[in-house]
């Protein structure tokens, strides 16, 4: 059946820098489109069939983020390849 008809999939360069934060488990600041912040270090992105998510380990638990609902996200870590990106 796919994704759910709401998600927008997001630029497969934004993808590219999402799976480098996960394989290098950076420390990253998560904004999401509706003003909310997060910061975790990311683990995992990949697809089911509500959409593409990223998986955060923050200090006490995991969470997932929608990825058409994150607005940017910043590395923390040193070193790294990159420093933020924006999905606006």
């Amino acid at each position: 059946m796919g994704v759910t008809k709401n998600y927008q999939p997001v630029d497969c360069g934004l993808y590219d820098y999402l799976e480098v934060a996960c394989m290098h488990g950076y420390e990253v600041s998560l904004a999401l489109r509706n003003g909310e912040m997060d910061q975790g270090v990311a683990i995992t992105v990949g697809a089911r069939r509500e959409g593409e998510f990223l998986t955060l380990a923050t200090d006490k638990n995991k969470k997932e983020y929608r990825l058409d609902e994150l607005s940017s996200l910043r590395v923390l870590s040193y070193p790294r390849s990159f420093d933020e990106i924006s999905f606006e």
